[in-house]
């Protein structure tokens, strides 16, 4: 973290160019946060020799704590640099689903990375012609980042996308028909400014090599809900009845082994079946409800 703050001698108010240079950052693990802030008329440049992330399970948030001035790499007062980036000459157009920008004035967005040699001024974040706003889920490609923020989707058939950013002040939901897969490459989600619910059936998460599967259902009270809005009618429904309902979420996922084989949800669905009916009969009900713990009996 850079911190540049102008200074007052006598009745005369100073800003400054702070810069800082640094070797090879490399990312272990965990969230991480690279940023800083200027004030006024002044300005802050990081410059790394590299930033790498060798380990899935890994977070970066280049962060603007701006007092004044714009967000992250729009212009010359919040750069940071790297170098071998740089030396390659070239634009990167995605970082990646572990890297993204945030702070002062604007909502958390991923990041591309355009050369100070072709006039850029470093790592920033996407804009709306980066990014598949609101379009219709039946043109999704693998290449789309894709934003939603006037309303959700919901998938009639299995997509794959970039990224996922639900940016909006009003509460979206992403779902998708019985046996739809949504499979993100990159494993970047991001959501803002609400509570957002993503409740397709299956997903898929991956960055590099590390792909995974991912299978889940939430139980409330009786109730299956697969939106925000299913919880909220069926906790009303409950509490009609005088009824304060428990919950629980049951996630099961695995890696491929095989990078470029193909998904494992069948696997993960005939596991999950296996797992219920080995519940005993009388703790079933706590994790799919008493009318179908009942159906298996």
């Amino acid at each position: 973290y850079l911190e540049n703050a102008g200074f007052t001698t006598g009745t005369s108010l100073f800003d400054y160019a702070v810069s800082q240079a640094f070797g090879t950052v490399t990312l272990e693990s965990g969230f991480n946060r690279i940023g800083g802030r200027s004030a006024d008329t002044g300005s802050t440049t990081l410059t790394f020799a590299n930033i790498l992330k060798p380990n899935g399970g890994t977070m970066l948030e280049f962060y603007v704590d701006s007092l004044v001035g714009s967000a992250l790499g729009i212009d010359a007062k919040h750069r940071i640099i790297n170098t071998a980036l740089e030396t390659a000459g070239v634009n990167v157009p995605f970082v990646g689903g572990w890297a993204y920008s945030s702070g002062g004035t604007t909502n958390p967005e991923f990041v591309k990375y355009n050369t100070v040699g072709l006039g850029g001024f470093g790592y920033t974040q996407l804009v709306a012609g980066d990014y598949k706003i609101d379009q219709a889920e039946t043109g999704w490609v693998g290449t789309d980042n894709i934003k939603l923020s006037a309303g959700g989707a919901n998938l009639t058939g299995n997509r794959t996308i970039q990224s996922l950013n639900i940016q909006s002040s009003t509460g979206r939901v992403l779902s998708g028909n019985a046996g739809t897969v949504l499979e993100i490459g990159s494993g970047g989600i991001l959501t803002s400014l609400a509570t957002h619910t993503i409740s397709v059936p299956t997903l898929t998460a991956g960055a590099g090599n590390r792909i995974e599967d991912i299978v889940y259902w939430t139980r409330l009270g009786e109730y299956l809900p697969r939106s925000a809005a299913d919880q909220r009618r069926d906790r009303l429904k409950t509490a009609m009845d005088g009824i304060v309902s428990d919950g629980v979420l049951i996630r099961a996922s695995t890696l491929r082994m095989d990078p470029e084989g193909g998904p494992l949800h069948d696997r993960l669905n005939a596991f999950l079946v296996a797992f219920v009916s080995a519940i005993p009969t009388a703790k079933r009900p706590g994790f799919i409800g008493t009318g179908l713990a009942k159906g298996l009996a």
